[in-house]
């Protein structure tokens, strides 16, 4: 089975090559629709969430409603007007990028309980997630360009992994 899945995702890592467009229009109707979830799954967990305190809650339930209105944004607009819906869901992805890479220069500089080399590297990996943000906000069309380049690269080593997971043999218990 991981050698069928491997090949399988090594295959879809070359639908970008042929049909560009048509991948990040269906890249982003699923990130879109992933978004819509994610919404409904924060203002559920922040109303039936009672150990946790009101202000939380309150901000669960607005980042909640943020989420359901970006994804319907975005999912109209995939069918209205697909290029602001590209360039809505390429400023999502750099405005991910500059809070993770926020969070993660944070962390390196707070987080006493890893090695110093480890937290070095999560400031380093911050700073890159923060200087990528920035790139893709002055120049989102090479930030659409990144994105299909990141998930041609993700899908091969997904698929190389898997083909090689398949020829290892399984532990008899």
């Amino acid at each position: 089975m991981n050698f069928i899945l491997g090949v399988i995702l090594i295959l879809l890592a070359f639908i970008p090559y042929f049909f560009p467009l048509e991948f990040l229009w269906t890249l982003i109707l699923v990130a879109s629709i992933a978004v819509l979830i994610i919404g409904v799954v924060f203002i559920v967990e922040s109303i039936t969430q009672k150990d946790a305190g009101k202000l939380l809650r309150i901000f669960g339930v607005i980042v909640g409603i943020l989420a359901l209105l970006l994804g319907i944004i975005i999912f109209i607009g995939l069918f209205t007007n697909p290029g602001l819906a590209g360039e809505l869901f390429i400023l999502l992805v750099a405005t991910v990028f500059l809070v993770l890479g926020i969070f993660r220069i944070v962390e390196g500089f707070t987080d006493e309980e890893v090695p110093k080399w480890h937290r070095v590297l999560i400031i380093v990996l911050g700073i890159m997630l923060v200087v990528l943000s920035i790139l893709i906000f002055l120049e989102p069309l090479y930030g659409a360009i990144s994105v299909l380049i990141f998930v041609q690269i993700w899908l091969f080593v997904a698929g190389g992994l898997r083909i090689f997971r398949s020829f290892i043999p399984k532990k008899s218990e």
